[in-house]
């Protein structure tokens, strides 16, 4: 993938957009929790409804690297990979829905990948994820993304296909839960892969096991980060991405 570099530093522009967690409960210690802790998915009561929650905001990759501790993900100097993912449409009226966008800040208009998903719950503590796909291809760049008018005007929910993909979410917590994919054909690897998700307030963790077709024991293959850290960052500093 070609990479061009970012004449901004990233790096920098992000930490001035930062909502810093510490200072912010320091200074509204009487207010609301905020995403970064559970007592604001307990406040929700409904698990789909946590979920939804959970699963909306802006994350950034990173890896872990010997000593444990985790560092953010940069494919080239000064530059990162965003996940940012936002509700669709109406919860009273079309229920709970996100749409997915991951890009690299030095390409924001080519996503590495985006995705629509739907949540439902046919059980109290078992929640379905499915994935959808628009009836024609459709090209999204961050600043449509991250107008919400324009998102819903590309992207509508009653014209949209249901793909051969689910997630099932079980709940550990009010604040966390863990989902697992199907095991499915990974094309790349030549092999069968299943994705497991560990949903909380400050994680998103992605882990991708492998097994080999034949025999289905485990095989053991390098992915890509699957530690994604939320991070409330400025709008004003994804329009900047979006348009540099």
């Amino acid at each position: 993938m070609k990479v061009i570099l970012v004449v901004l530093s990233f790096s920098v522009l992000v930490s001035c957009g930062f909502v810093s967690k510490n200072k912010t409960s320091k200074k509204n210690i009487a207010e609301s929790p905020t995403v970064f802790e559970d007592s604001y998915y307990q406040n929700l009561g409904k698990n789909i409804k946590r979920l939804h929650h959970l699963m909306q905001g802006t994350f950034i990759a990173h890896k872990e690297n010997r000593s444990k501790t985790l560092e953010s993900w940069s494919v080239s100097e000064g530059d990162s990979v965003i996940l940012y993912s936002v509700p669709l449409g109406e919860v009273g009226k079309q229920g709970y829905w996100i749409y997915s966008y991951e890009f690299m800040t030095s390409l924001p208009d080519e996503p590495i990948y985006s995705t629509i998903k739907q949540i439902k719950q046919p059980s109290r503590d078992t929640l379905e994820v499915l994935y959808y796909k628009t009836k024609t291809p459709i090209k999204l760049g961050l600043s449509e993304v991250i107008d919400p008018k324009i998102l819903n005007e590309k992207i509508r929910i009653n014209e949209l296909v249901l793909m051969d993909k689910k997630v099932v979410y079980v709940k550990k917590t009010a604040a966390q839960f863990l989902g697992y994919s199907r095991t499915y054909e990974d094309k790349q690897f030549d092999c069968l892969r299943q994705n497991k998700y560990d949903l909380s307030p400050n994680f998103y963790k992605v882990e991708a096991v492998f097994f080999d077709k034949e025999n289905q024991k485990e095989l053991s293959l390098k992915n890509r980060p699957s530690i994604l850290v939320r991070r409330a960052i400025d709008f004003k500093v994804l329009y900047k991405i979006a348009t540099k």
